[in-house]
């Protein structure tokens, strides 16, 4: 009876360490890099808010940055204004700085060129690491006949075989321009322009009243009329 016993318990423990040989060894755990996600793009179109500019910087004529606080973000809003169209009611543009206004923009699409390359020669000054969101285009350059020669960049287009058309707005350089008509890949990300299209600072209370102690107004005087000829005897 003791042999039985010894022999059960040996059977057993030599069944629990043939299944434990028999487990897959456990796999060790890699831990991926987060990938950067493509930004989210607002929804295009015209809007009015109330806001709060807090800054209006030169960007190179005529273009500013004017920084906004919107009452529905938590924060500032950057968005583009081009001196020469925007309508800012007769006001000094410098006068809308830390002021509450009625401000109304544009959001409208555009490509962001980030690289752009003849080969293997990049044609983007200190061009940034590639993104894994970027997109690319191939195919042949156009629009880039001469260097910018202004303060806004130029449009220049990359059409592929199939002859769809990506635009960008880039300043033109002479490596640029060596290239148009030449097949190249371009790498991009969509994204969007907000423009200020106009500003208007509600009036004060102040501007709206006479002040108590203006002179009463000069009452218009009616002039005489011119007295009768005396009659000679």
């Amino acid at each position: 009876m003791l042999f039985r016993i010894t022999s059960a318990f040996a059977v057993a423990a030599f069944a629990s360490l043939c299944l434990t040989a028999c487990q897959p060894a456990p796999v060790e755990k890699t831990v991926e890099a987060p990938v950067a996600a493509a930004p989210a793009i607002p929804a295009l179109g015209t809007f009015t808010t109330p806001a709060k500019i807090t800054a209006i910087t030169d960007a190179g004529y005529p273009m500013f940055v004017v920084t906004a606080q919107f009452q529905d973000r938590a924060t500032a809003v950057e968005l583009l204004l081009n001196a020469e169209d925007v309508e800012l009611g007769g006001a000094d543009r410098e006068s809308f700085v830390g002021r509450d206004v009625t401000l109304t923009y544009e959001v409208v699409a555009e490509n962001n060129l980030f690289d752009l390359k003849d080969g293997d020669l990049s044609l983007v000054p200190e061009a940034p690491a590639h993104a894994p969101h970027w997109k690319t285009v191939s195919g042949v350059l156009s629009g880039a006949e001469r260097s910018t020669g202004g303060d806004l960049p130029d449009l220049i287009a990359v059409t592929d075989a199939a002859g769809v058309k990506t635009e960008f707005e880039y300043f033109v350089t002479p490596q640029i321009v060596a290239a148009n008509g030449k097949q190249v890949t371009a790498w991009y990300s969509p994204g969007v322009q907000q423009l200020v299209k106009a500003m208007r600072a509600p009036r004060s209370a102040a501007n709206d009243i006479e002040p108590t102690n203006a002179p009463p107004p000069t009452p218009a005087l009616t002039p005489l009329p011119d007295p009768a000829p005396k009659k000679t005897p």
